[in-house]
């Protein structure tokens, strides 16, 4: 599917005949094991079978779009739930480093096997990496998308392109692939790949510029900054079905703790409180009738 901006006052919708389009939002370290969350109840309610289904990922996104695709768990009692929680923990004693991470998160759990599922059904995105790092923070152009992956090593290439910020982790803007240069699409100006139409459910870290729901947990001048980071990593306005805010118990102040603010690995606990969230996030999404409209295998 050809990735274009659509205005924020059409939301997702999709009818029960339309097979699943999922657009999922770069995550950071931060919030991997949210997106996990989500992905997993996601799974679990069997919206992501059909073969027609399609994920479109940026960056920690393009991973857990990957898993989607190739059908791999990311329930908390999984293998990679577990290979997150190992390799965080090796990260956070200085064993690895991030891309390290990653690395070994990927080939732990993807297999050459996967890639008849994921070929066709997964979108990743990529930025240009030749273009001027601040026109490319100011200007909302589509995605570089690569939906086609020769073996596991190409794919897993793939991911790690996806997933580098420039300078952040290895001193380097850009990485190569495919004999080109290309680094993370998000998360400015816009942290996830818009869908050119209605159907296309666009999963964000934060809510949209026209979301006005409730939050509790949030003091006044934090709301604020919420929907100023929602207009910073969505300037195309596009509309985000699925955020963590869903959840009335959900607030800024969970990801910005010292671990979030270092770009640190999380420990199993904020993993695990995470990873809550995220399904609490899927079932509120549901319960706004966002989510019913599609077919599952059976009844949830």
């Amino acid at each position: 599917m050809a990735m274009a901006a659509r205005g924020a006052a059409t939301a997702a919708r999709p009818q029960s005949s339309t097979p699943l389009c999922l657009s999922l939002a770069g995550t950071g370290p931060g919030l991997m094991s949210w997106m996990f969350g989500f992905c997993s109840e996601l799974q679990k309610a069997g919206l992501f079978d059909a073969d027609e289904c399609k994920a479109h990922g940026v960056s920690g996104g393009a991973t857990c779009a990957a898993y989607l695709a190739a059908g791999v768990d990311m329930s908390v009692e999984s293998e990679a739930f577990q290979a997150l929680h190992e390799l965080s923990a090796q990260a956070r004693a200085g064993q690895l480093g991030l891309p390290e991470q990653h690395r070994k998160l990927l080939r732990r759990t993807l297999r050459e096997e996967h890639l008849p599922r994921v070929n066709g059904r997964l979108h990743v995105c990529l930025r240009d990496g030749d273009v001027p790092l601040l026109r490319a923070l100011r200007v909302v152009t589509p995605p570089v998308v690569v939906s086609s992956f020769s073996d596991r090593d190409e794919l897993i290439e793939a991911l790690l392109t996806a997933s580098h910020i420039p300078y952040a982790l290895d001193g380097t803007k850009a990485r190569p692939f495919r004999g080109r240069n290309y680094m993370d699409y998000g998360p400015f100006p816009q942290n996830f790949a818009v869908g050119e139409d209605e159907t296309t459910v666009h999963v964000n870290v934060f809510p949209g510029s026209a979301w006005d729901g409730p939050m509790p947990a949030e003091p006044l001048p934090m709301r604020w900054l919420v929907r100023l980071y929602g207009k910073l990593t969505n300037l195309a306005g596009a509309p985000v079905d699925v955020h963590p805010w869903l959840v009335p118990g959900w607030s800024l102040f969970n990801v910005m703790r010292w671990d979030d603010l270092r770009l640190r690995p999380l420990a199993l606990e904020d993993l695990l409180e995470r990873h809550r969230f995220g399904r609490e996030s899927f079932h509120a999404w549901v319960a706004l009738g966002s989510g019913g409209g599609h077919q599952s295998k059976e009844s949830w």
